[in-house]
């Protein structure tokens, strides 16, 4: 039931999360103009609202996997991913916009921290044993003994 719970949840967020971002991708000209009308400022939005908006895809992903995982006790994983997806984006900003000399750097940089951190909870959850964290709540429930 626990694994049914999961992968129901990832498939759904996975569904809300294209649904935001193709609406983000449609209305990334309208949105903008919330907020500010300057051409410059829009355009600029605009093209960030078109980038970041795949973040939208796998952040559900990777929310699901992390909460999983910190629910079958094993935070440390999760904490590290968490990190690795946070601290990448320094360096990612500063080689893809400081050093670029480009804005748009900056979007791409935070597309590409999401995806290294749910990159990582997925490798470490599917390949990497963090199934077994779940496997021992499993056999804990039923009274049977772990091996």
């Amino acid at each position: 039931r626990v694994y049914k719970g999961i992968n129901a949840s990832i498939a759904l967020s996975f569904v809300i999360g294209v649904v935001f971002c193709l609406l983000l991708v449609i209305f990334r000209n309208i949105l903008p103009f919330a907020f500010n009308d300057d051409a410059e400022v829009v355009r600029i939005a605009s093209t960030g609202l078109l980038i970041t908006s795949v973040c939208a895809v796998f952040q559900g992903m990777d929310s699901c996997l992390v909460n999983a995982m910190r629910g079958a006790g094993r935070s440390f994983i999760p904490m590290v991913t968490s990190a690795l997806g946070a601290f990448s984006r320094i360096p990612l900003v500063y080689f893809l916009a400081v050093r670029a000399n480009n804005a748009d750097g900056a979007f791409y940089a935070l597309l590409l921290a999401t995806i290294i951190r749910a990159v990582a909870i997925i490798l470490y959850y599917y390949f990497l044993g963090g199934k077994n964290a779940i496997e021992h709540y499993k056999l804990a429930g039923t009274g049977q003994k772990e091996g």
